[in-house]
C-alpha cells in the first residue's frame, strides 16, 4: 500500500510497540523488555472474548534500509508456536512524496488456540495492519 507520509513517519509508527495497543483493538498489552539500536524485544498480549495469548517478539531494526523483521524471541515461552514476518518501506514508485508499504507475516498457532483467535492473527491481521499503519502514520 501506498501512505501520503514520509518513510520516517512510518518507520516511527510501525516500531513505536509500545503504543501498539491504542492502534489494535484486541492487543490489550505491550513491554519492550530490552532494547538495542539493531533490536527491540516486545512482550504481547492478545486478548478477544475471553481468551488471552501471550508471546514475545525479536525486532530486527535496519531503518538505513528500510525495513523490520521480526521471529518470536525462541528464549522465552509463547503460545503461539512461531510468528515471523517483515515491514518494507520505501518511496512509492507511483505516488510520489508516498511511501511505499509492504507487509509479511507467517503465523504458526498451537492447537490450543480458538479459530477466532488464528483468525485475528493471521487472516484479519494482514488487511488491519495495514489499516491502522495508514491511519497513524496519516495523522
Amino acid at each position: 500500500m501506498d501512505i501520503d507520509a514520509s518513510q520516517d513517519k512510518v518507520w516511527n509508527v510501525i516500531t513505536n510497540y509500545k503504543k501498539y495497543p491504542t492502534y489494535i483493538p484486541e492487543l490489550k498489552e505491550t513491554e519492550n523488555y530490552s532494547v538495542s539500536s539493531k533490536n527491540v524485544y516486545t512482550r504481547f498480549v492478545l486478548k478477544s472474548m475471553m481468551m488471552t495469548v501471550e508471546y514475545y517478539v525479536k525486532h530486527n531494526l535496519y531503518k538505513d534500509d528500510g525495513y523490520v523483521t521480526w521471529t518470536l524471541d525462541y528464549s522465552r515461552e509463547s503460545d503461539l508456536d512461531d510468528s515471523t514476518g517483515c515491514w518494507f518501506m520505501y518511496p512509492s514508485p507511483d505516488n510520489p512524496g508516498h511511501t511505499r508499504v509492504e507487509y509479511t507475516i507467517d503465523v504458526r498457532i498451537s492447537g490450543m488456540v480458538p479459530s477466532f483467535i488464528q483468525d485475528i492473527l493471521a487472516k484479519r491481521g494482514l488487511k488491519d495492519a495495514t489499516k491502522w499503519v495508514r491511519r497513524e502514520a496519516t495523522k
